[in-house]
């Protein structure tokens, strides 16, 4: 699991460091930031809690340790936090780094998120691929692409539309609500618990591998999304 840590720093680092100058939002780091008006260009916001219900029409990247995304987004979002809520409409991918992370929304294009407790929740479609990464793994919804996964805990219950990778696991349940078409290949301890109602059009195909000794605590991914959101005011000038 360090090589997910790592994952996780290089990600908050790369989001804050190199992002423009050019806000259309700044903030003190203790701040609440609400946006409820619509934004015409893209907005870079931090702050202890973030609200976002208006809509950006353009890219949104967001910092903090709570982020409310309930907007809608017609480009990317980019997000590193603690907690992490996404339940607007996005239009183009989502990339996100974070302690949680719930998806509940419709999102065009591709989903690579990586943290603690991930939830894609029932309601959710995905309209590419979904690359998750993290502790605890809940997927449901649909997805129209190729899942690939890696985590300690993994449920899949939802639609699939391309086949399923998991690299590494310590347990892994294909629900009776899942349907996927294409193949789930796997690597883990034990063999998946597939209960009887699930659908896959493919093969499962299965690599055992020996327990994993956890030297990681998921709970504190958020750490360095934290870290590098303090540099990312200190290069800017946030105030």
């Amino acid at each position: 699991m360090k090589k997910s840590i790592i994952f996780i720093t290089v990600f908050a680092f790369v989001l804050f460091a190199f992002a423009s100058p050019l806000f259309a939002f700044t903030t003190k780091n203790d701040d609440t930031v609400n946006i409820t008006e619509d934004v015409n260009d893209d907005i870079y916001v931090m702050g202890n809690t973030v609200n976002i219900t208006g809509q950006v029409n353009g890219d949104l990247i967001a910092s903090g340790m709570r982020l409310n995304l309930n907007g809608k987004v017609t480009e990317d979002l980019i997000a590193a936090g603690g907690a992490i809520d996404i339940a607007g409409e996005m239009m183009d991918d989502i990339r996100a780094a974070g302690g949680s992370i719930g998806i509940d929304c419709k999102v065009a294009d591709d989903v690579i998120i990586a943290g603690g407790f991930l939830d894609i929740d029932p309601r959710a479609t995905i309209g590419g691929d979904l690359v998750i990464m993290g502790e605890r793994l809940l997927i449901d919804g649909a997805i129209a692409g190729k899942v690939t996964a890696s985590g300690s805990s993994i449920v899949l219950s939802g639609k699939v539309g391309n086949g399923v990778e998991i690299g590494n696991c310590e347990s892994l349940k294909i629900a009776d609500t899942a349907e996927i078409t294409g193949d789930i290949v796997y690597s883990a301890p034990v063999e998946a618990e597939i209960e009887p109602g699930a659908k896959i059009s493919g093969n499962v195909k299965f690599t055992k591998i020996e327990q994993q000794t956890k030297n990681i605590n998921w709970k504190s991914a958020a750490l360095p999304a934290g870290i590098f959101g303090g540099i990312f005011g200190g290069l800017f000038g946030v105030s």
